[in-house]
């Protein structure tokens, strides 16, 4: 007659037969243990998340805040979607939106426009885009905090832990904040 051996969450499991098998099972969670220990971590996407506007900074250094200019970026499982408004000094508001995947490595970030909705409120036509692109720009570390240039606009994105930076070439910097 088999002897019942140790229980889990599914339910009993036999060891086999005799004592000496009895204990067949430590070399093995051992094993597994060891090699959960050792085995190098899984590395968070350090974009991941959604992140508030907080602040615009304009090249004469003017800074402009909510509700002068609003936004919000959400990073999620490879799908990027950024929405800002702004009010320009003559009062007409303008406004920039995009949807992407992208997939971020340690060197490399790559990204595919899926639309995109740009305003310039300068008395121009709207650009609206909805062509699929792919391009791939490098990825550098410094630290805590990573940079690359997002491959589907011109801004260089500066992330240290929940701040984040946007850098929309000699434009503005557009600052953010993770929300929690």
């Amino acid at each position: 007659m088999l002897k019942a051996g140790p229980t889990c969450a599914c339910g009993p499991f036999d060891l086999g037969r005799g004592q000496n098998q009895k204990f067949a099972w430590q070399p093995i969670a051992f094993g597994i243990a060891m090699s959960c220990l050792f085995a190098a971590p899984a590395r968070a996407d350090p974009v991941e998340g959604t992140w508030r506007l907080l602040k615009r900074q304009l090249p004469d250094g003017v800074v402009i805040s909510p509700p002068a200019v609003m936004g919000v970026e959400t990073w999620h499982n490879g799908l990027k979607h950024v929405t800002v408004f702004w009010t320009m000094p003559d009062g007409k508001p303008g406004s920039f939106s995009a949807v992407s995947r992208y997939s971020l490595t340690d060197k490399k970030i790559t990204a595919t426009l899926m639309s995109l909705f740009y305003d310039q409120a300068n008395g121009t036509q709207p650009i609206y885009m909805r062509e699929e692109v792919t391009k791939t720009e490098p990825v550098q570390h410094d630290g805590s905090s990573i940079t690359f240039r997002y491959p589907m606009n011109p801004a260089t994105i500066t992330v240290d832990g929940d701040n984040m930076t946007a850098k929309i070439d000699d434009r503005a910097v557009d600052t953010f904040e993770r929300v929690k």
